[in-house]
């Protein structure tokens, strides 16, 4: 639901970044299942922001690991 557009980055690639769900430092898994594709912002709020914990959750919920 993210309105960003990747800029076209090295390679011709659409830049995005990717996040992983239940991050590897507490014990998340090096995975495609636990990783998500975001934007840099999202990606950012994701770690640093006041909404953090309802990005995070939401993301767990759809990758069905909680």
């Amino acid at each position: 639901e993210c309105d960003y557009k990747p800029f076209i980055g090295l390679h011709n690639i659409p830049y995005i970044e990717v996040h992983h769900i239940k991050w590897l430092a507490e014990g998340g898994e090096d995975t495609l299942k636990n990783t998500a594709c975001l934007c840099p912002v999202h990606h950012r709020e994701v770690h640093f922001g006041k909404t953090k914990e309802k990005l995070q959750d939401m993301l767990l919920k759809k990758r069905k690991i909680i």
